[in-house]
């Protein structure tokens, strides 16, 4: 979490791996940035992360060439969830499509609990974008307000709490809504 006036641009926030006195970012990859008020959240994506790394992660902040003292990760590290199969379609009409996906399970899927929820995206034209949150006993769900007769694909991804814990996008399905009258 950064703050100021004004607030720093994501791309001068950087994570680097501490392998004894050298910062490495292989592996490591900037997922997002969200600012809230006078704050910017920046996630990052690090690959291949062992337990025995927690605090061995610094995050630094560059504004204008000027660099700012970095602060050590001491958060534990985690996996985030993993949805391996694509939802499943149960139902088409002309402006929602039903969808129904397997339950993340900490026993037989990739990832760390504690699972909060879904998120559900849809693809229309252009970006991926979030239809709505499940909570973690919900594996099905309805997306409304959809335009008839269009092609419409759908992912889902598992969410841990915390912020950043939107697991990958599952594979995708898709489908055409139904037309609305009988001139399609």
């Amino acid at each position: 979490m950064i703050n100021g006036f004004p607030l720093p641009d994501a791309s001068s926030v950087d994570l680097y791996r501490r392998t004894g006195d050298i910062n490495n970012r292989t592996g490591i990859t900037r997922r997002s940035s969200t600012v809230s008020g006078p704050e910017r959240a920046v996630v990052f994506d690090v690959d291949s992360v062992h337990p025995q790394e927690d605090g061995r992660y610094e995050c630094s902040l560059t504004v204008e060439g000027v660099g700012y003292p970095s602060t050590l990760i001491t958060n534990a590290t985690y996996v985030l969830p993993v949805i391996e199969k694509a939802p499943v379609i149960v139902s088409t009409t002309s402006t929602t499509v039903g969808l129904r996906w397997n339950a993340w399970s900490e026993e037989d899927d990739i990832g760390d609990p504690p699972l909060v929820g879904y998120d559900v995206f849809v693809k229309k034209d252009g970006d991926w974008v979030t239809d709505q949150r499940v909570d973690q006993v919900t594996t099905s769900t309805i997306v409304s307000n959809l335009t008839p007769d269009t092609d419409y694909m759908f992912r889902v991804a598992a969410v841990r709490e915390g912020t950043g814990g939107t697991g990958p996008l599952s594979p995708r399905n898709n489908t055409i809504t139904r037309c609305r009258s009988k001139l399609c």
